[in-house]
C-alpha cells in the first residue's frame, strides 16, 4: 500500500520602490514562504552531491521548512559615477540540511541524512561602485559579506564564504580594452562542526588581467587573459578537499563575426 500525504503550502510577498529623485532610488521586499523537501531530500538513498563532497540519505519524514526573508538596495547614480547597497536577511524555521551520519561514514567516504536541523538565519550584503574618471579609465569595486548560523545548534552553516571583493580597473583606448583587476578574500574562520566537517581557510589576493582588441573593423575579436599572474597557491572556502586553484595561467581565444 502507498501512503498518500498532502501538504498546503503559503507564499506571499511584499514589494516597494521609492525614487527621491533621479539620482537616488530605494527598493524593498519581503517574503514569506514555505517548502516541502524536494525528491532528493525526501527520498534519496546516497546520492552524491558534489557542492560538498558528502553522499546524502534522504528523509520522507521531513516538516515543511518556513522561511521569512527581507531585502534593502538602494543606488544613487550620474553620468560618471554610481553606488549600490544591497542588505539582507533571511529567517529559517525547521531548516532541511543535511546532518553527518557518524554511523556509517569512515575514512574514504562521508555519509549525511537530511533532517530538519532547526532554526537558521542568513544574513549579508554586498556593496558597488563604479567610478568613471575619463573616456579612457574606470575604476569598479564590490565586497560583500555572508553571516550565517543555525541558531538550534549555536553553530555556522557550513560552506558560507568569507568576507571578500574585487577591484577591476578598466582601460579604454581606440580598438582596445585593458582590465586589471585584484581578486581577495578574507580568512574564514567560521565553520560547521556538526552539520559538517568544514576547516577554516586561509585570506588571500589574486593578480588577474586581460587584453582585448578588435581588428578588421571590429569583426575579429582577440583576448588575453593572464590569471593568477603571481602564481598564489590558495583555495577557496567553498572547495572540495581544499584542492587549490590553478596557479598562473594564460588563454588566448579568438573570435570572428561573420
Amino acid at each position: 500500500d502507498v501512503e498518500i500525504r498532502q501538504k498546503f503550502l503559503l507564499s506571499g510577498s511584499l514589494s516597494t520602490l521609492w525614487m527621491l529623485n533621479d539620482r537616488f532610488s530605494l527598493t524593498g521586499n519581503l517574503v514569506y514562504s514555505q517548502r516541502m523537501g524536494n525528491h532528493m531530500e525526501l527520498f534519496g538513498h546516497y546520492i552524491y552531491n558534489y557542492t560538498d563532497g558528502y553522499f546524502y540519505d534522504g528523509n520522507p519524514w521531513l516538516e515543511t521548512e518556513r522561511s521569512l526573508s527581507a531585502d534593502l538596495n538602494s543606488t544613487w547614480e550620474t553620468d560618471t559615477h554610481s553606488f549600490t547597497l544591497s542588505l539582507f536577511h533571511k529567517q529559517y524555521f525547521n531548516y532541511i540540511d543535511g546532518v553527518l551520519a557518524a554511523d556509517v561514514s569512515n575514512s574514504e567516504f562521508q555519509f549525511k541524512r537530511y533532517a530538519n536541523a532547526g532554526d537558521a538565519t542568513i544574513s549579508g550584503g554586498e556593496f558597488r561602485m563604479m567610478n568613471s574618471f575619463s573616456d579612457v579609465f574606470t575604476l569598479e569595486n564590490r565586497i560583500s559579506y555572508l553571516y550565517a548560523q543555525n541558531q538550534t545548534l549555536g553553530e555556522p552553516l557550513p560552506l558560507i564564504p568569507p568576507f571578500q571583493g574585487n577591484s577591476m580597473l578598466h582601460i579604454h583606448h581606440r580598438k582596445n580594452m585593458w582590465l586589471v583587476e585584484v581578486e581577495w578574500a578574507a580568512a574564514q574562520d567560521r565553520i560547521a562542526e556538526s552539520t559538517s566537517n568544514e576547516d577554516k581557510t586561509d585570506a588571500y589576493a589574486i593578480l588577474n588581467a586581460t587584453w582585448e582588441r578588435n581588428w578588421m573593423d571590429g569583426s575579429l575579436t582577440s583576448i588575453l587573459s593572464l590569471n593568477n599572474i603571481l602564481d598564489d597557491f590558495y583555495h577557496t572556502h567553498t572547495s572540495i578537499g581544499n584542492i587549490p586553484e590553478a596557479g598562473r595561467n594564460v588563454m588566448i581565444s579568438l573570435s570572428y563575426n561573420f
